[in-house]
């Protein structure tokens, strides 16, 4: 199927479903490891009909993609000049690594300050902050846990707590695909987002999403956001297998943050999309 095809049966979904989606909050660009600029994800953001785009390239701790600290401010330029030629709001961002089992992350506060939007999530492809970080977040769950189901309880306790760490000592606005390589403990995480404001990701570019997570997570109030994670400009604002998920979990519009569900959010997400310092919808006061 060719790029033009994928983008008109998405337009078309759009307006037969009630599920009209407003922002993808989760792209990467040529800055980290996606395949286009800022421009291009941009331009196809508003092409399939979003009216928010995140550039979220992964922080500087990342093994052989990670964004170098100087590099932050072009790529804010960037975000400035996309959204002088597209007719929508383009979010500097970032998709921060947790690098400690103490919840510390990978991009300096200096800099996630001056960002529109904030994604943390657990990688093993990271410099950790010190060995014994190391040991924990990562030689623990891709050697023991492979090996001793003594080893995987103890690597679920450890993840669990560095993610949960990680939201209460950072502004984290959503945690990226929960679970990914990674095993947690679902109930907690989303207890701990759910006082702190913080969404869950619905990915739609890992398997390891499942309608399971979905029900444990939304048990705990907490909110949700569809991501796409996408590394090509033609994947943003595909959302197709998250919102298949979600339906299959009896998730409401009103409890994703990127899908329109009344003429102005009200609420959990009028509060996020607040502190994003958005309106919400195109026109409203």
């Amino acid at each position: 199927m060719g790029i033009i095809d994928e983008q008109n049966i998405r337009r078309e979904h759009n307006a037969m479903d009630a599920w009209t989606y407003t922002a993808d909050f989760h792209t990467h660009t040529r800055h980290s490891d996606g395949k286009g600029s800022v421009l291009d994800n941009a331009r196809f953001a508003e092409k399939v009909g979003l009216w928010y785009v995140g550039i979220t390239d992964h922080g500087e701790r990342s093994i052989g993609r990670g964004v170098k600290r100087l590099e932050w401010a072009k790529i804010r330029d960037e975000v400035t000049e996309a959204q002088r030629k597209t007719g929508i709001k383009v979010l500097m961002g970032c998709e921060a690594n947790v690098v400690s089992r103490d919840g510390e992350i990978d991009v300096p506060y200096q800099v996630r300050k001056r960002m529109d939007v904030v994604l943390a999530g657990l990688h093993t492809l990271i410099y950790p902050n010190t060995l014994s970080d190391g040991l924990t977040l990562l030689a623990n769950n891709l050697v023991g846990a492979r090996v001793s189901r003594r080893l995987r309880a103890r690597a679920r306790v450890d993840n669990t707590k560095a993610i949960v760490s990680a939201v209460h000592r950072n502004r984290i606005d959503i945690v990226s695909h929960p679970g990914l390589g990674l095993n947690i403990d679902t109930e907690e995480l989303a207890a701990a987002c759910s006082r702190r404001g913080t969404a869950l990701e619905i990915s739609s570019a890992h398997e390891h999403i499942s309608r399971e997570y979905i029900e444990i997570a939304a048990r705990q109030g907490v909110m949700f956001a569809f991501g796409s994670d996408a590394h090509r400009p033609e994947d943003v604002g595909n959302f197709a297998r998250a919102e298949a998920l979600a339906k299959s979990a009896k998730v409401e519009p009103r409890e994703v943050l990127n899908v329109r569900d009344t003429p102005a959010a009200t609420g959990e997400k009028q509060r996020f999309w607040h502190r994003l310092g958005l309106t919400g919808w195109p026109g409203e006061a």
